[in-house]
């Protein structure tokens, strides 16, 4: 179910009466809680429900199992085998095929003909971040940083929760399940603010992005025939779209728990303004950087052994975890490579202007390789990008992506000016009653006329 279909319409409203006609049944709450999730992600594939119980039960399980043992070897084996399931149910659905024509291609290229087996599997929508959260909790149980949960109902909706279940924000069961646990009372401060949150998601989905998406489309399928314009062009497009439909769908899953009674993390903070590499990555998708600095990066050694090697390991797998295709892990390596210049850069203080500037200018970059088709079609965008050949500056048919951008740049702009205490929704809330009712009328005016046909969420293929 997309967050712009008419089904959500109807969906999200229905859920928010029940909801609260349940008073303060946090149990009763949560059960409902549970059904809508299931059936938001049943409305894709009813199968696909088995898939994210049986994880699910599993994690469930064996953190019960953990929390219950005082023998160290038990507790390891029991967590190591929940790893292997979660991480084993993500390799098959996601990365087996990819691994077996990989093989095959590279086995082909030495002489060797060899035709390997395929699942052909379809990718269930959002298995990484379900994953990742069954994972944190089984790690942080075993940890002992908290205790499991008896309460497998409340720990179903901290894994499903629909708002979040797709493409994120990566929560942790430290943070939700007590959240889930209490009881909620309806705030209507909090619930207009989830309003406005919707509100402004939509418009960077369906306005912004799905605007720009064609002409993108176009750009990089046929990127051959461009001038060197037109395809700065779309990169800086791209990476435009792949904001505000990315953090779009982050401001509708944050104001559809809102109504709900529920916060969820922030998982963006005007990343296009960053300064830095670091500080991009401190901004950009905050939830999943989190996850691999916490899980990963930290046990490694973090910045105190090894800091190029498992800053090269977290970039890499981050880049993988984005899809099955080496241009994403070409994008992790590329991020993971612009680290050392940039941290000699800043020491030398540079004006903030210019670091911005030159932050932007790798950010689009690295985002050629994210939007390829493959390696050599990043490289062979690149290279004609930079051979500065003559043409136009922007396709005739793009004009309502042009204006999408520059739209976009004034949003973003909006959003930097009120951190760090909130986002558009904040300065809609400064105004005087009369200009925020005539803005919020203006908005879905905007929405309704020049919103593009409903489109999957670019993060949903992850």
């Amino acid at each position: 179910m997309l967050f712009t279909s008419f089904a959500y319409l109807v969906f999200l409203p229905v859920v928010f009466g029940l909801y609260w006609l349940m008073g303060r049944s946090t149990r009763a709450q949560n059960w409902l809680l549970l059904v809508a999730s299931y059936v938001f992600y049943g409305w894709w594939d009813a199968k696909l429900l088995l898939l994210i119980l049986g994880m699910t039960a599993v994690t469930f399980g064996a953190a019960a199992v953990i929390g219950a043992s005082r023998r160290p070897a038990i507790r390891r084996t029991v967590c190591g085998a929940a790893v292997v399931v979660c991480l084993g149910v993500l390799v098959v659905f996601k990365y087996f095929d990819f691994f077996a024509r990989s093989m095959a291609e590279t086995l082909r290229a030495f002489g060797m003909d060899c035709d390997m087996v395929t699942l052909r599997l379809i990718l269930p929508a959002g298995i990484s971040f379900y994953t990742f959260q069954s994972l944190s909790y089984v790690i942080d149980v075993y940890r002992g940083s908290m205790r499991p949960t008896r309460d497998f109902v409340c720990y179903a909706v901290f894994i499903a929760f629909f708002p979040q279940l797709v493409a994120g924000p990566i929560e942790r069961a430290s943070r939700m399940i007590p959240i889930f646990s209490s009881p909620r009372t309806f705030c209507y401060a909090q619930a207009v603010e989830g309003l406005r949150r919707i509100l402004i998601g939509l418009l960077k989905k369906m306005v912004i992005a799905d605007n720009i998406s064609e002409s993108v489309t176009a750009i990089f399928s046929g990127y051959q025939g461009q001038s060197s314009a037109v395809l700065a062009f779309g990169a800086v497009a791209f990476t435009v779209e792949i904001y505000c439909d990315f953090s779009g769908y982050s401001d509708i899953a944050i104001g559809s728990a809102k109504l709900l009674g529920i916060e969820l993390s922030e998982n963006f903070k005007a990343p296009l303004f960053a300064s830095s590499i670091r500080d991009f990555w401190r901004r950009w998708h905050i939830t999943l950087m989190n996850w691999f600095r916490d899980y990963l990066y930290i046990p490694l050694g973090g910045g105190r052994a090894h800091k190029t090697r498992n800053t090269f390991v977290v970039f890499a797998l981050s880049g993988l975890w984005h899809g099955a295709n080496w241009t994403f892990v070409a994008w992790g390596l590329y991020n993971a490579l612009l680290f050392a210049p940039f941290r000699r850069i800043e020491r030398r203080q540079w004006p903030v202007a210019v670091m911005r500037v030159l932050t932007f200018v790798c950010v689009v970059v690295g985002f050629i390789f994210f939007r390829s088709a493959d390696i050599g079609a990043a490289f062979g965008y690149i290279g004609r990008m930079l051979a500065f050949s003559g043409g136009a500056l922007v396709p005739p048919a793009a004009t309502h992506a042009l204006v999408a951008v520059v739209a976009a740049a004034l949003l973003m702009a909006a959003e930097y000016k009120a951190l760090p205490d909130g986002g558009v929704t904040r300065l809609l809330s400064l105004m005087p009653r009369w200009a925020r009712r005539t803005a919020y009328i203006m908005i879905a005016l905007v929405i309704f006329t020049l919103g593009g046909e409903p489109t999957a969420f670019i993060y949903f293929q992850f």
